[in-house]
């Protein structure tokens, strides 16, 4: 066997194999294999084996999976021909990855031609180094009829017994009855599904491929600003390099002095009587675009009963309140944004230039629902009563870690968000375990996530098996307070 790494070259000889087994190596850098691979990604395309998609640098995982679809047999025009591959892999690379990301595209690449058949969750602590999940991906290229469209998942989590002695991390092992009972879950899942009664079926799903992909959409809402002029806003203006810029910087803050304490509702109310006074004081008022963007940063305050600001005629977002949605493909991202957005937020529309279409396979796709009910009372969280957070006068510095809307999907700690910004809007406490956002985009924050405060509503739920009661209500604690919803 020659030396080197399978993704810098291929070493195989042949034309393609029958069965392919794998266990790559979590986790790792193919930093040193990088121009090799960007070089074939770049000018071989779908000609070589990395045309799908590039994952980020720390992560080969996917990269072995392109590598090992490469060597799939055809399938011949009689049927005969095609392969079949198992791979096993933490959980990286079921759901790392936003829609668009490397990561993303290889998932969806894989659903588009239909090769992912099984994916079964293996219990923990298998492995003598690790105690991370274990997911076993099944794919062919040759999937029965039956099979078509469709990907079947085993929860077999619970499928392994204690070692009498541990060795390293590895603490369960897989009986051979049990390694068998898992291969029939497998075999039998489309019948196992559709037997309701089964003493199984809460350990198998089969999906439609289209329950794996999701649209991303950008929900976005108009910035909307008083003007105020105070000297924390003089100090901040004379900062800019634009106001540095000017003839007489000096002399232009001395004209605007007298005005310190005035509030406008309009840009064009406030440009006019910042204008004025430095007319009459013998200033010429900058009109460049440079200097008005530095004007209203440091003027401008977020205000959800001000003007709405608009560039070149078009309205202008606030970054603030922008939400990212992942949609099930097949819902109509409009139907969404009238039923779930526009009753409290009338003026919110999708910013379709920044739609992305994902892939992803989520850890409780393996679950089957077992609460028979609407997630109506998800809504009901917007009008409890959450605990608020003034800001402290004067532009105090308080160390708040700060939650904006962009970022409820996509930071997982606290310690990675920027400070609460000086501004006198009411904020809501948030921290690990709380349910967090606004109604029709909420997300449960991670246990570890630390505390913060956000503009989105907050919600914390009581410990509990999935936050339910023994009487099927849903506990929930609000400022110290328990209530109960019914659902």
């Amino acid at each position: 066997m020659p030396w080197g790494t399978s993704l810098e070259k291929t070493y195989t000889r042949t034309a393609g194999s029958d069965y392919l087994l794998a266990s790559p190596p979590s986790g790792i850098e193919w930093k040193k294999s990088s121009r090799d691979i960007q070089n074939e990604f770049d000018v071989r395309g779908f000609d070589g084996r990395f045309g799908a998609g590039l994952p980020l640098i720390n992560d080969a995982s996917l990269l072995f999976l392109q590598h090992m679809l490469a060597k799939m047999k055809p399938v011949d025009d009689q049927g005969g021909g095609g392969s079949r591959l198992v791979v096993a892999f933490s959980r990286s690379p079921m759901q790392a990855g936003q829609a668009g990301s490397g990561e993303s595209d290889i998932r969806e690449w894989i659903i588009e031609n239909d090769w992912l058949e099984a994916v079964v969750a293996l219990p923990e602590q298998l492995f003598y180094n690790t105690r991370i999940p274990v997911y076993l991906w099944i794919l062919t290229n040759r999937k029965t009829a039956d099979r078509q469209g469709k990907v079947v998942l085993v929860n077999a989590q619970e499928g392994a017994r204690s070692m009498r002695r541990s060795i390293g991390e590895k603490r369960s092992y897989i009986a051979p009855d049990q390694a068998a009972n898992i291969a029939q879950l497998y075999i039998a899942a489309l019948r196992i599904t559709r037997e309701a009664q089964h003493p199984e079926f809460a350990k198998v799903r089969v999906l439609e491929n289209d329950e794996f992909r999701y649209r991303r959409i950008v929900i976005d809402r108009p910035l909307r600003l008083r003007y105020e002029l105070t000297e924390e806003c003089m100090t901040q203006l004379s900062g800019t390099r634009a106001f540095s810029a000017v003839a007489d910087p000096d002399g232009l803050l001395d004209a605007l002095r007298p005005l310190v304490g005035s509030v406008w509702k309009t840009k064009s109310k406030a440009y006019g009587a910042l204008r004025n006074a430095a007319k009459d004081k013998g200033h010429i008022w900058p009109t460049s675009q440079t200097f008005e963007k530095a004007v209203r940063k440091a003027l401008g305050v977020p205000d959800t009963e001000g003007e709405v600001q608009k560039s070149k005629g078009s309205v202008e977002p606030d970054l603030e309140q922008r939400c990212y949605v992942n949609l099930p493909i097949k819902e109509d991202p409009d139907e969404y944004l009238r039923r779930e957005v526009h009753p409290d937020a009338p003026d919110a529309w999708i910013d379709n230039t920044r739609t992305r279409v994902g892939c992803e396979i989520s850890p409780t796709h393996f679950f089957v629902p077992d609460v028979d009910c609407a997630h109506a009372f998800l809504g009901k969280y917007a009008q409890l009563e959450t605990a608020r957070v003034a800001q402290p006068p004067g532009g105090e510095e308080t160390g708040l870690p700060y939650l904006r809307a962009q970022d409820l999907h996509v930071v997982d700690s606290a310690v990675n968000l920027p400070d609460v910004p000086d501004t006198n809007l009411i904020m809501f406490s948030c921290g690990g375990g709380d349910l967090v956002g606004r109604p029709g985009n909420w997300r449960l924050l991670p246990l570890s996530f630390g505390e913060a405060v956000t503009r989105c509503m907050s919600s914390t739920l009581s410990p509990g098996s999935a936050g339910l009661s023994a009487n099927g209500s849903t506990r929930v604690r609000i400022a110290g307070s328990s209530r109960m919803l019914g659902i």
